[in-house]
Order: C-alpha cells, then sequence, then structure tokens
C-alpha cells in the first residue's frame, strides 16, 4: 500500500537514499520509482520496460539505490517482491488501464476481445435470465 503517512512520506523525500521502515514504506518507494519511470516517456514500451525491471530481473541490478543491505537487513526478499508486484499491481490498475483505454479509443479494439465480451455478454444474460 503506498498511501503512508505524510510524515513519513516527507522523512523519506528529506533522505538521499530514501530507508524504508515498513513495507508500505516499501511499496510507496517502488511506487514512486515505478511512476518515475512511466513519466519520462509515457508509452507502451515503458510499461513494458517497468514490468522486465521488477519481475524479469535480479534485484541487485534494479535498485542498487536503495542497497541491497536494506532488503537483506529489515526485509527479506519476498517482502521486496510482495511490494514490487502489488506496487505494479495498483500502478496497472490505476495507469495503465486509462493508458490501454486511450489506446483503444485511437486505434480500436481487438477484434478477438470484442468476440470474447459479447460471448461474456450473452452468457451474463442468460444468467440474469435464470434468476
Amino acid at each position: 500500500m503506498p498511501y503512508v503517512d505524510i510524515a513519513e512520506r516527507i522523512r523519506m523525500a528529506k533522505e538521499l537514499i530514501p530507508v524504508p521502515k515498513t513495507v508500505g514504506d516499501l511499496n510507496f518507494l517502488v511506487t514512486l520509482d515505478i511512476l518515475e519511470d512511466f513519466i519520462k516517456e509515457i508509452r507502451y514500451h515503458t510499461i513494458h520496460n517497468i514490468y522486465k525491471k521488477y519481475f524479469l530481473t535480479p534485484v541487485q541490478e534494479y535498485f542498487p539505490k536503495w542497497r541491497t543491505d536494506v532488503v537483506g537487513k529489515t526485509f527479506t526478499i519476498e517482502d521486496f517482491l510482495a511490494a514490487c508486484h502489488l506496487a505494479y499491481g495498483e500502478f496497472s490498475s490505476r495507469v495503465v488501464r486509462k493508458y490501454e483505454d486511450m489506446c483503444i479509443k485511437k486505434n480500436g479494439d481487438v477484434d478477438k476481445y470484442e468476440e470474447v465480451l459479447a460471448l461474456i455478454a450473452e452468457k451474463e444474460a442468460k444468467i440474469k435470465l435464470e434468476e
């Protein structure tokens, strides 16, 4: 959950190398990194690279600024990976979805999605009739 207390946000912002104290702080810092990456170039390629950065690259390669000793001493690697997954999930639901919707409007939907969504709508209508 990146929505940590404002005092903690201020504390971490003042630190040259922010040191997370809780898993919420960790999620907040991952969230900031994801958003900073996306702001640099708002396009699908950036979303793709953010995903690769967090899920396909060893931690030591993409987060030297937090130092692996912070992850190793304060948090487990599982804590860090959970923060990455949860932060990316929030980014995906809030930002990626809006970006994808904009691209659908601009370029049109994928035909197969339209077909699948129509089939789901049919099933949904049948369920409502049975109720």
